[in-house]
């Protein structure tokens, strides 16, 4: 079975990490790809009128995404766990819906929320991806 997660280093993905790691001790993972989207400016996590570089803006967001994926590889090498780590940029829930109509992905388990997101049960790419894709989708919260 071939699962994608995505992970962008908000609390819900990194849940989800931590749960795809269970499934993997106990064989019920057999392929897990990590999946980290780069799209700075689809955040929201600035303010409409606040004059910011956009050039270093958008390395500290790529910086972090990166270590994001780091840190999720790591919990499952430590755990004597393959997994394959990508780094894709553009529309969060068009790459990832993308990438699983191209990769033969039997699986989404990915975060109900992301960073900079509301109180809402789930986000916009959660919701997108849930819709879109033609394989289960596991939404951990």
């Amino acid at each position: 079975m071939k699962v994608l997660l995505p992970v962008d280093g908000s609390e819900s993905s990194m849940k989800s990490v931590d749960w795809a790691v269970r499934m993997a001790q106990q064989n019920l993972v057999f392929k897990v790809t990590l999946l980290t989207v780069m799209n700075p400016f689809s955040e929201k996590s600035y303010e409409k009128n606040f004059v910011f570089d956009e050039v270093y803006y958008t390395k500290i967001y790529e910086v972090t995404r990166k270590q994001a994926l780091e840190k999720a590889q790591e919990q499952f090498r430590s755990n004597g766990l393959e997994v394959e780590g990508v780094i894709m940029h553009g529309d969060p829930a068009f790459t990832i819906i993308q990438y699983v109509n191209n990769n033969d992905i039997d699986m989404v388990l990915m975060g109900s929320r992301g960073i900079g997101q509301s109180d809402n049960i789930l986000g916009s790419v959660s919701y997108r991806v849930l819709i879109k894709v033609q394989v289960p989708v596991i939404i951990i919260k």
